[in-house]
């Protein structure tokens, strides 16, 4: 056996020994509402609704709520959102947007039904106050 195996092997039995010291716990946490946020680059309204949702955010850290941001930028961004809505269950959401901009669909994952929205009329505190209603947080 050459050195270089003898160290590969090595570090891989001192790994196994010791792989609980090098593991790390993880949350993993079922979302109770999921934001379908209809993003584009060059949208006015986003450019209103993304400081607000930046703002929320830090209350929202523990929230059991899922932002999806759905690029519909152009027609590649396009086609990757549709792919990842159809992914999460929610293609037919997708389709019935048109692919209009500047708006949050929140959905109940459980039965994928839109339980309300979020606009760029509304300030930070309010779309706190909706995500922690809707999710009992």
């Amino acid at each position: 056996m050459n050195t270089l195996s003898k160290s590969a092997l090595t570090f891989v039995a001192a790994l196994l020994l010791a792989g609980p010291a090098f593991s790390k716990s993880v949350d993993l946490v079922e979302p109770k509402l999921v934001g379908l946020y209809f993003h584009a680059s060059w949208c006015a309204a986003c450019k209103k609704l993304d400081p607000a949702m930046d703002d929320a955010a830090g209350d929202l850290k523990k929230s059991p709520f899922l932002l999806v941001k759905l690029d519909v930028s152009n027609k590649v961004t396009q086609h990757q959102a549709g792919m990842t809505a159809a992914a999460m269950g929610f293609g037919d959401i997708y389709k019935s947007t048109g692919l209009k901009t500047g708006f949050i669909i929140l959905v109940d994952p459980a039965t994928g039904k839109e339980v309300g929205r979020i606009t760029k009329s509304e300030d930070a505190s309010a779309i706190t106050g909706k995500i922690k209603g809707l999710t009992d947080a």
